[in-house]
Formats: structure tokens, C-alpha cells, sequence
């Protein structure tokens, strides 16, 4: 069934391509000074989605123009928004983006059971996070349900790999298996919400993804979040200092404790065939 979209998207859309065109400009020029994806700029133009506040300032501005004309309806709108995600081409930018313009917190959310990704959403996404988690300008707090070892050695390795004090982890069910696949999400700074239906094949064809912004979906999120982030164990407290945690964890999953060392230098060598940090 088609995707139900404001009126005010769509009239944006064509104001701001009859602006950009009358500017000269191309999308991938308006991508580049606003230091987003061209996606993001597609999607704009398409009505599938309005600029965040913080950007339409500085699109006006390159267009040339006034708020009050970059916006054709008599009021500017408040950017409280739900929008379907095409996960080919418009996901990957639209991580980039919001990972990007993220002050400083990005929590992850794994509902349910296992799951694949394809590799052109992860890539420069994953080494974008990694490049902020090393410099110290990111927070990722990360709920997980850990269902067997390996699963395990991909999150250590992500543990030994960054600083603790920008990186924790949380373990729900571990051990459980016998659960249908649910959803997983990314929250930017407690503003911008992706949720997705777990993939489950390579591209992930016709999965839904969904973008939420404005107030009512925060402060949803945000409380959805406290309650059930209090609820389970930080596994490492000091980060690569201290894994007596993730040990006991790994045990009650059948480790053998005489292979724990061999399971914690496994991880640190851990590699991806994409070459970006495992499970971000």
C-alpha cells in the first residue's frame, strides 16, 4: 500500500527543487554544503521526509532564500515525523547523516533474535562510529540479546577494541534462542529514532525501515529507553580492564573456562570481511 505522506512534505519538495534549480544548483551540490547524503536531499525533494531544524537555516541559506520561502505553507512546520525508509538506497545515507550530526550519544537497540545486514548499510557507517568512539566524541550504549558464543566474541571484540568510558554494553536473555525475529533501532541523541525489521537475507529486500522524529517520539523512546536500560548489567564496567563479567557470561553459554583465554584473543583479532568494527 502506498505511504500516506503529509501535504506539507510534498509542497516542500517542490519548492525546494524549483529553488535549488532556479539557484543552479545540483542535489549533490546542496549535499555537499550541508555536509549530508545526497539521499537525504532525494528524499527532500521526493516529500518523503522534511530537513531537520537544525539544517533548514543553512538550506535556506544556500538556496539564497528566506525560511518563509523555502517553506510554502504560512507557518515553517514542526518536525514531528514518521517515514518509511528504502533500505537500498536511502538507509545507508541516512545513517551516515544522522551519525554525522550526532552531538555525542547513540543508543542501539536489538529486540530480538539474530540477524544480517547487508554490507553497503554497514560499512562507512560502522567506520564513521569507530572513528568517533577513538576520538572520544561519541557515546554508544548498546542493549543486546547475546544468544550463543559467537555472538559473545563479537561484542567483546567491539569491548577490547574501544575506550570504556564511550563504550558500554548490556546483556538481555542471554542464551535465549527460541524467539521470532522482532526489530532492532538506533536512537541520535534521544531526537532521531531508525527502527528496522531484523533481516534476514543479503540485500534485505523490501524489509521496512522507519524514521521517526519530533518531540512525541523522543520522549517515548528516551522513556522506553531508562526503563529498560536499568533493568540488566553493564558487562564492562572498565571496558577491556575488567571482563570477569563477559567471562561468567561466556561459561553459562558452554566456554569451557579452560578456553577463555583463546576466546578473549580471538576477539581481539577478530576480523570482518568488510573490513569496518563488528556490530555497531
Amino acid at each position: 500500500m502506498p505511504n500516506a505522506r503529509p501535504r506539507e512534505w510534498t509542497a516542500f519538495g517542490d519548492q525546494l527543487r524549483a529553488l535549488r534549480k532556479a539557484a543552479g544548483l545540483t542535489r549533490i551540490d546542496i549535499a555537499e554544503k550541508l555536509r549530508v547524503h545526497i539521499s537525504s536531499v532525494s528524499g527532500w525533494e521526493l516529500g518523503k521526509r522534511l530537513p531537520r531544524e537544525a539544517q533548514r537555516n543553512k538550506l535556506a541559506h544556500v538556496l539564497g532564500c528566506s525560511l518563509a520561502q523555502l517553506f510554502p505553507s504560512s507557518e515553517v512546520p514542526q518536525l514531528s515525523a514518521a517515514a518509511m525508509i528504502d533500505v537500498i538506497r536511502e538507509l545507508p545515507g541516512l545513517l551516515i547523516d544522522c551519525t554525522q550530526h550526532c552531538e555525542s550519544l547513540l543508543r542501539v537497540i536489538r529486540f530480538a533474535a539474530p540477524y544480517a545486514t547487508a554490507t553497503n548499510v554497514q560499512v562507512s557507517w560502522r567506520k564513521l562510529i569507530s572513528e568517533r568512539l577513538r576520538e572520544g566524541s561519541l557515546l554508544v550504549q548498546r542493549l543486546e540479546i547475546v544468544y550463543e558464543l559467537p555472538r559473545l566474541k563479537e561484542l567483546l571484540a567491539n569491548i577490547i577494541a574501544y575506550d570504556p568510558q564511550h563504550y558500554q554494553v548490556k546483556i538481555a536473555c542471554p542464551g535465549l534462542k527460541q524467539i521470532a525475529p522482532f526489530m532492532g533501532g538506533y536512537i541520535f541523541d534521544n531526537r532521531e529514532i531508525l527502527l528496522g525489521a531484523y533481516w534476514t537475507q543479503i540485500p534485505p529486500l523490501d524489509q521496512p525501515c522507519i524514521h521517526l522524529t519530533g518531540e512525541p517520539y523522543a520522549m517515548f523512546f528516551n522513556g522506553f529507553w531508562n526503563e529498560i536500560w536499568q533493568r540488566e548489567k553493564l558487562i564492562n564496567p572498565r571496558g577491556s580492564h575488567d571482563l570477569s563479567a563477559v567471562q561468567e557470561l561466556a561459561v553459562a553459554l558452554g566456554l569451557p573456562r579452560r578456553r577463555w583465554k583463546a576466546f578473549v584473543a580471538e576477539a581481539e583479532h577478530y576480523e570482518v570481511g568488510d573490513g569496518a568494527p563488528p556490530l555497531i
